[in-house]
């Protein structure tokens, strides 16, 4: 019933190979096309092959069930490139058109998994559509599973980008598991990184999964490598879970989300860009703050038909994004909606972002408990000197207790926590639907960076309804 079999335990298999002579084709099977499995069966690798497509790559022979799975307590399972600088090109395996998911990668014990420079959902040049009926790649209850480049000091990472585009659900679904990176690989568009080919749902999902990477590690070393293109899909990520167990320390940073490969043309998710909702903690998107090569770790998250930011019931710290322009922060590519829209949170930050261009608000807080929205662009370009407004306000503050748009005053860090919110269709800054506490201070409302030309907001600069205990400038 199962294309291969490799469940006895067998080490240091290769299946496959560089040549059209040596692969196998594994596919119209009552089953998975690969099984790999089994404690002891360790350092098996399945390279070059073409699992639930016919030879000419072209047209899907589904296997029944999941293209490729690895179960069963099996290590250092490796398919597709090693991205040694030999034959890396030819190592990829096309994994599309099956009738479950393209790779399963199941089980406790089941570790230290790769998969790299392959073609899930599309044909072999990864232009046309040939989606699995699932998912892409689903990694469920195991750990240590790397998705894409190693981003190692070498020139040989762009081999291992895998293009996981055209499924039938979503691209990668990620659940109860840990320790997993995803860098450097195209999700929902063409293998040229432009054209549309979309998974159908979300192109990354993290169901309760802790220790997980979206992107760039930040180390300054080939960190452009390590970013994943996510646009086209319905979603582009979302983190939530469906469990009791919680979705935590997950990084996002140094992705493109809603744009081409360049960064300069929208290619949006049709929806939300990042969704983020429930039981999530420590959760960080974008830049750390130190200094080192914190343009790289910067997610540019622009062009989508939602919310470029969708956060509901959760504590996220979004730092150093471009939300709503292109890569150079210069050019609209707007949301369809509000840059952020974030609801019923505690203690959420929004620092050092350039939220501008969206169509709707830059920023709207609904019955959300002490947020720090600082040292923000909003309504202007990167450099804080031309208009890229927002369609309506820069940021609503509907409701909620404590929130804090700008500076907190406690004497560290004060002169660069205010934010310029200038430019936008509306109010620079609307408070109210019983706002209780709400700080505005330390801001540039209606100028450019410096505080000394004007770049007004279209009405008010500071508009207050129905609150209370709302404090503008210093106690």
């Amino acid at each position: 019933l199962i294309g291969i079999s490799n469940t006895t335990a067998a080490k240091g298999v290769v299946l496959g190979g560089t040549t059209a002579n040596t692969r196998n084709i594994i596919s119209g099977n009552t089953g998975p096309g690969l099984w790999i499995g089994g404690s002891g069966g360790d350092d098996n690798i399945a390279i070059g092959n073409y699992v639930g497509l016919a030879s000419s790559g072209n047209a899907a022979i589904p296997n029944t069930t999941h293209g490729i799975m690895v179960s069963n307590g099996a290590k250092r399972t490796r398919i597709g490139t090693d991205g040694n600088g030999q034959n890396d090109s030819s190592e990829g395996n096309g994994i599309s058109g099956n009738s479950a998911a393209g790779i399963l990668i199941l089980g406790i014990g089941t570790e230290d998994t790769v998969i790299a420079g392959n073609y899930l959902g599309t044909d072999p040049t990864g232009t046309a559509d040939l989606g699995n009926n699932t998912y892409g790649i689903n990694i469920y209850n195991t750990s240590k599973v790397r998705i894409g480049t190693d981003g190692s000091s070498d020139n040989h990472n762009a081999f291992e980008r895998n293009v996981i585009s055209g499924n039938d659900d979503s691209g990668i679904y990620v659940a109860l598991a840990s320790n997993i990176t995803v860098a450097g690989n195209i999700v929902g568009l063409k293998a040229d990184g432009d054209g549309p080919l979309a998974n159908q749902d979300m192109g990354i999902a993290v169901d309760a999964v802790t220790d997980m990477r979206i992107g760039t590690n930040g180390d300054n070393q080939y960190d452009g490598f390590e970013r994943n293109i996510i646009s086209g899909n319905r979603y582009g990520i979302s983190l939530f879970s469906s469990s009791q167990l919680a979705t935590s320390r997950v990084v996002i940073a140094g992705n493109y989300i809603g744009t081409d490969v360049s960064g300069t043309k929208a290619r949006g998710n049709s929806s939300t860009a990042v969704g983020i909702t429930g039981n999530t903690s420590e959760i960080r998107i974008g830049a750390v703050v130190d200094g080192v090569d914190e343009a790289n770790e910067r997610n540019i998250v622009s062009g989508n038909g939602g919310a470029g930011f969708a956060i509901a019931y959760a504590s996220v710290s979004v730092v150093g994004n471009y939300v709503g322009t292109d890569v150079t922060g210069n050019v609209d590519l707007g949301n369809d909606l509000e840059g952020f829209r974030v609801v019923e949170t505690n203690n959420t930050i929004i620092r050092k972002n350039v939220i501008s261009g969206n169509n709707r608000s830059g920023i709207e807080l609904g019955l959300t408990n002490n947020a720090r929205i600082q040292g923000n662009i909003i309504g202007l370009n990167a450099a804080g000197n031309a208009k890229i407004g927002n369609l309506n306000r820069g940021i609503d503050v509907r409701g909620g207790l404590n929130n804090i748009v700008g500076t907190d005053g406690d004497g560290a860090g004060d002169a660069s926590e205010g934010n310029t919110i200038s430019g936008n269709g509306e109010v620079g800054v609307w408070v109210l639907l019983d706002s209780v506490g709400a700080r505005i201070a330390g801001n540039r409302i209606g100028t450019n960076v410096l505080g000394t030309a004007a770049l007004g907001n279209n009405t008010d600069g500071v508009n207050i309804q129905y609150s209370n205990q709302t404090v503008v400038g210093s106690n």
